[in-house]
Parts: C-alpha cells; structure tokens; sequence
C-alpha cells in the first residue's frame, strides 16, 4: 500500500452531495469512491509522478482531505489559495512545486493535472485511478 488517510475521521456519501451541491460540480465516482474510504491521502514512501511528456519528475505530498484537518478541499477552493486557478477544475492535492487539480468541466471530465502559481499546466492522467496508479516510489 502506497498512501495512508489524511486525517483519521472519515467522511460519508452526505458529505460528497453536500460538497457538491455547495461547488456546482459533479465529481467522478473514482475519486469519491477513495475519499469516502481515505478522506484524503499521505504518501507512505516518498512518491513520484513520472510523465513521459516532459523530464521533471513531479513529488506527490498529498490529496486533501474533504472535511476535517488542515488541508481540506474547502480551504484550497474558496480562500483564495489560487486566484488565478484555470476554470472548470478544482484542486485536489498539493506536490512540491504546485497543486493537482481535476477537471469538472465536460471537456476532459475527471483528468488531473499539475498546476504551478505561475500558471502553467499539465495534464497527467485520465481518470483519478490513473493518477494514483502513476505514482512511483523514487
């Protein structure tokens, strides 16, 4: 196993409806599916994202939480962590250099992405499941 939870108190399905309802938005069921079982997740091991696309590799720290602790998606979405965040994704998750994000527009629906304050992009995985999946131990 890869990743251990974020923060100890879990989170239900009212959780998610009420996150959603609350942001507009519809998340895919993978990355629902694992915060109902994680709420968030922490590297066991130090963990890599290896693109083929470009050289850097990209160091994973953690997914946020959706309720509870710290790091939770609600203080990465509305505080203005990321003014200039691309429309139609919201972040999910932090690396050493930037933020993960997922699309939750219809255009590349449930796609992660690294995203850096200077606001560059690029897109890493399909789904959620492929993302995690991706991370590499160095």
């Amino acid at each position: 196993m890869k990743f251990k939870k974020k923060e100890e108190k879990l989170i239900s399905n009212l959780d998610i409806t009420n996150l959603e309802l609350e942001y507009k938005i519809s998340l895919p069921s993978d990355y629902k599916e694992k915060m109902i079982e994680m709420n968030g997740l922490s590297a066991m091991t130090d963990l890599y994202f290896k693109s083929e696309i470009w050289d850097d590799e990209i160091e994973f720290f953690y997914v946020f939480s959706i309720k509870y602790g710290s790091s939770t998606f609600e203080k990465y979405n509305t505080t203005g962590e990321l003014n200039d965040y691309p429309e139609g994704h919201v972040s999910i998750g932090r690396s050493r250099t930037g933020h993960f994000s997922m699309s939750v527009s219809k255009n590349n629906y449930g796609s992660i992405y690294v995203y850096y304050s200077d606001g560059e992009i690029h897109k890493i995985a399909d789904s959620f499941t492929e993302f995690l999946e991706g991370l590499k131990e160095a």
